[in-house]
């Protein structure tokens, strides 16, 4: 059976389109977390990098390092990355079910709009007048 044809997995992973369709959408999510991140004064490289850019999201919701390695827990992360989503969704001033669906569960399209709307990155829930950050 021809490659494009097999529904066997090391088929699957030899197939060129495999590997270039998800190289296109990371490609295409990096490109929209970079703009979120200068939005938020973070490093635009910290989308590109694996796992870095991962630790960019979790900075941009105002959790640490114990949030990030709870990502990597089974089941558990479900529920981080949900809480993640929402504080980010907080931090930008996104109402909770934008944050839950569009951040959490069909996380791109949240990014693309935070990317390209007016939004402000303001922690903690901070309006920008509030925020030292931007006296």
């Amino acid at each position: 059976m021809t490659l494009a044809g097999s529904t066997d997995p090391a088929d699957l992973a030899a197939n060129p389109t495999y590997w270039g369709g998800g190289l296109i959408w990371y490609v295409i999510e990096a490109f929209f977390l970079m703009k979120v991140f200068q939005k938020a004064d973070l490093p635009a490289w910290y989308a590109w990098v694996p796992f870095v850019n991962l630790w960019g999201i979790v900075r941009l919701a105002g959790r640490g390092v114990g949030t990030f390695i709870l990502l990597f827990v089974p089941l558990v992360n479900i529920v981080v990355w949900i809480i993640v989503a929402l504080r980010m969704g907080r931090a930008f001033g996104k109402e909770g079910v934008f944050s839950f669906f569009l951040l959490a569960w069909f996380h791109i399209i949240g990014v693309v709009v935070i990317a390209l709307d007016d939004s402000r990155y303001a922690p903690r829930g901070l309006t920008p007048a509030e925020d030292p950050r931007f006296r």
